[in-house]
């Protein structure tokens, strides 16, 4: 009683205002808090403000539910993304890895084409009795060549990449009916 004794009257109406408005305020926001509470969780879940700026926190439930299902179909659509994307991955690797096995057959074939055109290549018009007595047949088996397994093995990726039997025959340097009977077993 002592410390209103020493207040004025403006003073103390002051005091008794801030109390009001405090006791008010405080009232507001414990019916707000109840009502929170009750209500339907779909509207009033915490949301950060930076991911829906455009939807406001009070907006009808219907809109919450459309935001709601038009993330689960972004996330469902990242995540066929993301699958399409690794198995492109792959196929570039296989693709990749066919690129190499193709250009090793050419460059085998290239180095067994050029030993073949250096051993039938006379030497300065003179042909040694060695040379001479050599028959063409016996020139092709001495020098190596594709296997008959790899032969096959690119005659099938050309094929799968489109090429006729003619352009596989000349990369892979055997006779087309060779390649037209290797693709025939492949289908049977």
């Amino acid at each position: 009683m002592f410390l209103f004794a020493k207040m004025e009257l403006t003073d103390l109406f002051l005091v008794a205002g801030i109390a009001l408005v405090t006791a008010w305020m405080l009232g507001r926001s414990r019916r707000f808090f109840r009502r929170s509470r009750s209500s339907d969780p779909i509207v009033h879940t915490e949301r950060p403000a930076a991911k829906t700026p455009g939807i406001p926190v009070d907006a009808p439930p219907e809109l919450l539910r459309w935001e709601v299902h038009m993330q689960e179909t972004a996330r469902e659509l990242s995540a066929q993304l993301d699958n399409k994307m690794r198995a492109l991955q792959t196929l570039v690797a296989e693709a990749d890895r066919a690129a190499l096995r193709l250009e090793q057959a050419r460059a085998k074939t290239q180095t067994t084409e050029t030993r073949q055109t250096v051993l039938e290549l006379p030497c300065e018009g003179v042909q040694t009795p060695e040379a001479a007595g050599r028959s063409s047949e016996e020139t092709k088996t001495s020098s190596p060549a594709l296997t008959e397994e790899a032969i096959k093995e690119e005659a099938y990726i050309l094929s799968d990449y489109g090429f006729t039997p003619l352009d596989i025959a000349s990369r892979v340097g055997t006779s087309v009916d060779e390649v037209r009977r290797i693709l025939a077993e492949r289908l049977s």
